[in-house]
């Protein structure tokens, strides 16, 4: 039997907070901040794996994707306007809920599951890409979801993985400053001994024949007030792009 990767204290949180999802002035508005960021990465390397056109409306439209932990669908609802055809999934139903009823009503086709990454795994569905974003450091074991993801993906498929490193600044940043003083995301958020390390990510990965083939620091420059991609810094939050070995 697949070992559970579910955390239940996790999901009782975020579902706590599932009406707030697509408020941009609310508990998420991080992430509503960085998602350009995001979208704009995953799409890039997308495009440059499969040979794809990214000036065109639709640039992902034959592509099979898997949005793991898709919250209120922030991530998997870009990804289906850009044409890929979505399946998102998440353990909480109430996040799940919120995330159907915004693709629902914006008229916008993706398969919403309430069930984990070990369950889809189990029966035996594939994927060209895989997201993973500010998941892993919510799961109850970062070795056991890399072992439940990487049967899905594709020979020739991307996973894209964002989390916080585990460094004194993550956890003074991150954790401290971010959810204590800012408050930009809700108090109690994150575990500062659930943060992954690059090098940690990698030997996960690398037993699987992945490799890392882009790492970019997600960082904020608090004179623009702004967010950018800094491939030079992964201290604090970063994203990377993975595909197996050739």
């Amino acid at each position: 039997m697949a070992k559970s990767t579910i955390d239940p204290k996790e999901i009782e949180r975020f579902e706590k907070l599932a009406d707030q999802w697509w408020d941009e002035n609310g508990k998420y508005s991080l992430l509503h901040e960085i998602n350009p960021l995001r979208i704009a990465y995953i799409k890039q390397h997308i495009c440059r794996q499969f040979k794809l056109q990214d000036s065109k409306a639709c640039p992902l439209k034959s592509l099979k994707l898997l949005d793991v932990g898709c919250g209120g669908g922030l991530i998997s609802i870009p990804m289906a306007r850009l044409g890929a055809q979505v399946t998102a999934i998440d353990a909480g139903a109430s996040n799940i809920n919120a995330a159907a009823a915004h693709a629902h009503a914006h008229q916008i086709e993706i398969e919403y599951l309430n069930t984990s990454s070990e369950k889809l795994a189990q029966t035996h569905k594939k994927f060209d890409v895989i997201l993973a974003l500010e998941i892993i450091e919510h799961v109850s074991n970062a070795k056991h979801f890399i072992d439940s993801l990487i049967p899905m993906l594709n020979k020739n498929g991307l996973l894209f993985i964002s989390t916080i490193n585990r460094t004194i600044k993550a956890g003074i940043t991150a954790k401290l400053i971010a959810e204590y003083v800012l408050r930009w995301v809700p108090a109690g958020t994150h575990e500062y001994d659930k943060f992954v390390t690059p090098d940690e990510l990698n030997s996960l990965l690398r037993a699987h024949g992945l490799k890392p083939r882009d790492y970019s620091g997600i960082v904020f420059k608090p004179l623009q007030n702004a967010w950018i991609l800094d491939a030079h810094n992964l201290d604090v939050n970063y994203i990377g792009c993975f595909s197996r070995a050739t």
